[in-house]
């Protein structure tokens, strides 16, 4: 079984920060959204963040790490699922649900409606 700190390379750059333009990417919106997301009013490139900062964003981080292995990397099908409305949520989208702070439920809908092992959310 594979380890979420290993899971996450393909967001975090070598030098600890995190790859932005991977997540604005995956997320399929523009970085003033991630910044209202997770509060974080500097997010830039190569600045690695801190404490506070890394755990405000490490929400958002374990939720793509999730559906990058969910959905083997396609960056289409993340942004697909990110945007698409679910009825759980009467029509509200994941995306609608991180805007609001609502992480935990997000994670808890990946965690009964994929495939994906659920210990990646350990740790």
């Amino acid at each position: 079984m594979t380890t979420l700190a290993k899971e996450l390379s393909p967001l975090v750059n070598p030098n600890g920060s995190y790859n932005m333009a991977k997540i604005v990417r995956l997320i399929g919106v523009q970085k003033q959204t991630i910044t209202q997301m997770t509060g974080i009013a500097d997010l830039r490139e190569s600045r690695e963040l801190s404490k506070a900062n890394r755990d405000k964003i490490k929400p958002l981080i374990k939720i793509l790490t999730y559906l990058i292995y969910e959905f083997k990397g396609s960056e289409e099908d993340i942004r697909r699922w990110i945007h698409s409305p679910k009825v759980q949520w009467y029509g509200y989208s994941p995306l609608d649900m991180m805007e609001e702070h609502k992480f935990a439920a997000v994670e808890a809908y990946l965690k009964r409606h994929c495939d994906t092992d659920p210990n990646l959310f350990k740790g």
